[in-house]
C-alpha cells in the first residue's frame, strides 16, 4: 500500500506549476484518528501513512512550500482536536517528517474543520492554495464537506482540495468526492492497486485546474434527489416525535412536519438548512447540507446535544 500511495503523492505534486513563484502552497491534512490504528495487511494505517509521507518529502521539489495539519491526535471524542503542526514553508521536510512520524491517532474525524483551517492558514483569500487530504473515513463531527467545499470555491483566489479516501468503503465516498470535485481537485482511492493505477492515469491527463466555464445564459435545470433526515442524540436514535423544518434560498421548503424522521425530494446542488426540534423541551438541532452524490438517496442525521 505504501509503494503505491507514494507515486500518488508524487504525481500531484508533479501537476503543480513549475515555476516555484506561481507554485501554490501545500498542505498535507492528514487523519490520525482512532480508526488509523485499523490494519492493511496485517500493517497499521498510522505505520503506512508515516511511510508514505517519508517517501513523499524524499521527491518532492526542494522549492514546495509545504506544511501539515492533522486531526484527531491528542484526545478523544473532541472534534475541536485539530492542530497545525508545521506551517507552509519552503525548508519544511524534516519536520513535516518529525511531526507525523510522532503521532499517535486517538480521536475522531473533524476534516471538514480541518480543512477550512488549513485553508485559512495558507491564506486561500489572498493566494492560490492547496490541501491535499488523506482520511481513513469520512465527516463524524456533524459538518457538511459539500457545503464546505462550495463556500471555499466561492471565497478562494483558486483553491484546490484533492481527497485520498485511504481504505474507505463505497457508503462512504460520495461525499469525499464531492469535496474534491467542487474546488476541482482530485478524488482517488488507495485500496486496490488497479483502481489507483486508473486514479494515476486520470490525473495526469488533466494535471492543471481548468478555468471555470462562462456562466451559462439560463440558469442550468438541477436534477431533484430523495433527502433522508433523521436525529440522534448521546443515546442513539431518537424514535419519538421531531418537528421538522427545511429552508431553501427561496424560503421554506416545509415547517413543522412532525414525525421521526423526514423524506423529502429536494434539488441537487442548492443548499438547505434543516432543523429539527423535540416538541416536549423545544430543544432543537440544526444542520446545513447540500444535497449532492451520485445516488439516488441523500442522508443526513442531525444531533442534539
Amino acid at each position: 500500500m505504501a509503494r503505491l500511495l507514494i507515486p500518488l503523492f508524487l504525481v500531484l505534486f508533479a501537476a503543480l506549476p513549475a515555476n516555484s513563484q506561481e507554485r501554490p502552497s501545500v498542505m498535507l491534512v492528514l487523519d490520525a484518528s482512532g480508526s488509523m490504528w485499523g490494519q492493511i495487511d496485517g500493517v497499521a494505517k498510522i505505520v503506512i501513512a508515516r511511510q508514505v509521507v517519508g517517501g513523499l518529502l524524499d521527491d518532492i521539489p526542494a522549492s514546495q512550500s509545504l506544511g501539515l495539519t492533522v486531526y484527531g491526535h491528542r484526545v478523544e471524542g473532541n472534534c475541536a482536536d485539530i492542530e497545525t503542526l508545521v506551517a507552509p514553508a519552503v525548508g519544511s521536510n524534516e519536520a513535516i517528517r518529525q511531526a507525523v512520524n510522532a503521532l499517535k491517532p486517538k480521536g475522531r474525524t473533524p476534516l471538514s474543520d480541518a480543512i477550512l483551517i488549513a485553508a485559512d492558514v495558507l491564506k486561500f483569500t489572498e493566494a492560490p492554495a492547496t490541501v491535499i487530504l488523506v482520511t481513513d473515513g469520512v465527516e463524524n463531527c456533524d459538518r457538511d464537506p459539500c457545503a464546505l467545499a462550495q463556500s471555499l470555491e466561492k471565497a478562494g483566489v483558486d483553491f484546490t482540495a484533492h481527497v485520498i479516501g485511504f481504505d474507505v468503503s463505497e457508503i462512504e465516498t460520495p461525499e469525499l468526492q464531492c469535496l474534491a470535485d467542487v474546488t476541482g481537485g482530485k478524488f482517488l482511492t488507495a485500496d486496490s492497486a488497479d483502481e489507483l493505477s486508473a486514479a494515476l492515469v486520470s490525473v495526469a491527463q488533466s494535471p492543471v485546474k481548468a478555468p471555470p466555464e462562462p456562466a451559462p445564459l439560463q440558469a442550468p435545470v438541477r436534477e431533484p434527489i430523495t433527502a433522508q433526515f433523521d436525529s440522534k442524540d448521546a443515546n442513539g436514535i431518537i424514535f419519538g416525535t421531531l418537528e421538522w423544518s427545511i429552508f431553501g434560498p427561496d424560503g421554506p421548503v416545509v415547517e413543522g412536519h412532525r414525525q421521526n424522521q423526514i423524506v423529502i425530494e429536494l434539488t441537487r446542488g442548492v443548499e438547505y438548512r434543516v432543523q429539527a426540534r423535540k416538541p416536549q423541551t423545544g430543544e432543537t438541532a440544526e444542520i446545513t447540507v447540500v444535497p449532492t452524490g451520485e445516488g439516488l438517496t441523500f442522508t443526513r442525521q442531525l444531533v442534539f446535544q
